[in-house]
């Protein structure tokens, strides 16, 4: 990323999540649960962020305790299931997704 910087919370079991979807969807928000856990729902904003000289669509989840995810689309169904690992920062392309486990 050029010209941006994050603060990331994470070590021991908190790892974080960066997603990149195809456009900042109407909300300007995305959605996360732990699988199976919909009432532990989380969210944070999409924004645009340069990469490369291309404008990108971007969610940073800074500090998420390590474990198996759902990422909801807009009608708050999964759309991808991530594992964050402590210490790491797990990124998943939604554009690119094609089956229900990343």
């Amino acid at each position: 990323m050029v010209g941006s910087a994050a603060v990331l919370d994470i070590g021991d079991d908190v790892g974080a999540l960066l997603v990149r979807l195809e456009d900042v969807p109407p909300s300007g928000e995305l959605h996360a649960e732990p699988s199976g856990r919909p009432s532990e729902r989380f969210h944070t904003g999409v924004h645009r962020r340069s990469d490369d000289g291309q404008s990108v669509a971007l969610a940073l989840f800074p500090s998420v305790v390590a474990g198996r995810y759902d990422i909801l689309d807009e009608n708050m169904q999964p759309a991808a299931t991530v594992d964050v690992s402590g210490g790491c920062v797990q990124e998943v392309d939604l554009g690119a997704a094609r089956g229900p486990e990343l």
